[in-house]
């Protein structure tokens, strides 16, 4: 349960919205918006002694539109967007010189499709103030090294979330 409500800017409420009625209107996909069983956990146990509080951008989403999925009618191919619990993804993109979980990033949505372990994930070694990480790529076959160095051009994860909905329907305009 989130301890305090952190209102939606008005550009993801707006986006979300442009999003869903964009693919309801394609014949070959399927938006689904899956809900949160019971209390949204606000932070994931990483090891015994080790926790991470997830950003709150990314929780009031979750609790406000739940976790994402768009799937292929046609090919039934999964995941072309698809949110996930990070708690599943533990020590999966792991940076692989530290042998300490807390280098680990965080997973929260596959990048293309269920298929490759490609991945969005927080960075929780960078703080972008107010709780927010930066939010970084990780790819099954590049050497992924977590860094505690802000990229200039981080972003949050509500400009994540509208950069990634926007780009999708530009990729996928000309689809039926």
């Amino acid at each position: 349960m989130l301890t305090k409500e952190l209102l939606i800017p008005d550009i993801v409420e707006k986006t979300v919205s442009e999003f869903k009625t964009f693919v309801e209107q394609k014949k070959t996909l399927k938006c689904v918006f899956e809900t949160v069983a019971g209390n949204l956990p606000e932070q994931i146990q990483v090891t015994d002694d080790y926790k991470i509080h997830l950003p709150p951008s990314y929780l009031a989403f979750i609790k406000k539109f739940g976790y994402l999925s768009v799937k292929s009618r046609s090919s039934g191919q999964t995941g072309i967007i698809s949110f996930f619990e990070p708690s599943s993804l533990i020590g999966l993109c792991a940076s692989p010189e530290f042998k300490n979980p807390s280098w680990n990033a965080i997973g929260f949505q596959r990048i293309l499709n269920d298929n490759v372990e490609n991945y969005y994930c927080f960075n929780h070694l960078v703080d972008l103030g107010n709780g927010e990480f930066e939010i970084v790529r990780y790819f099954h076959d590049e050497k992924f090294v977590l860094k505690k160095d802000s990229n200039p051009s981080s972003v949050n994860f509500y400009q994540h979330i509208v950069w990634v909905l926007r780009e999708f329907m530009d990729l996928y305009q000309n689809e039926d």
